[in-house]
């Protein structure tokens, strides 16, 4: 690697760290990588950009690069307000990390899995209480969706979204921050 690029490297993980205070996005642990949320093979650059990049620990960098965790989502998570897309992208349209686009339910197959990984954990913390409720209820501008767990008729708390999988995420980033605190 050319000094240069290392400068450049360092300096984006810097401005990452300090921007996020060192701490995952997602679950506050301490961060162990400067994630680039769009891929950097895409960028002629490099893709070092403080708006292409999220604090993440070692597990939440995992889901990131396996999709679990969504562009938008950490966006979303390290406050990040500006849609910052490698040259030729459409700025209309959704991508993930690899630049692969996003339509309705292309990512079915790893929501599924995303949800199966947050029933299991949510069973796991309550043992012996029935299952978790996912419902959806119409309001005013569309649809809100809600996860439940801790009873199937008086779930203890519930996590709502635009979607389920931002019900979803909301509920397993509370479980991961609850799991740290428990550590901590």
């Amino acid at each position: 690697m050319s000094q240069d690029k290392a400068r450049i490297r360092e300096q984006f993980n810097r401005a990452v760290f300090k921007r996020d205070k060192n701490r995952c996005v997602i679950c506050e642990k301490k961060a162990m990588d400067a994630h680039h949320i769009i891929d950097r093979s895409l960028w002629p650059d490099g893709g070092y950009h403080l708006d292409n990049g999220a604090s993440l620990c070692v597990d939440h960098h995992h889901d990131a690069e396996n999709g679990i965790i969504s562009c938008d989502q950490l966006r979303r998570m390290a406050g990040i307000t500006r849609v910052l897309l490698p040259p030729g992208f459409d700025a209309t349209k959704t991508y993930d990390k690899w630049g692969k686009e996003v339509v309705g339910s292309q990512n079915i197959k790893v929501l599924l899995l995303h949800l199966e990984t947050i029933i299991n954990q949510m069973e796991a913390r309550y043992p012996g209480v029935p299952g978790t409720v996912i419902s959806r209820t119409l309001i005013e501008n569309g649809v809100e969706w809600s996860v439940g767990f801790g009873g199937m008729s008086q779930p203890k708390k519930f996590f709502t979204g635009a979607t389920i999988a931002d019900a979803l995420f909301k509920a397993e980033v509370e479980h991961e921050k609850n799991q740290h605190r428990r550590k901590s």
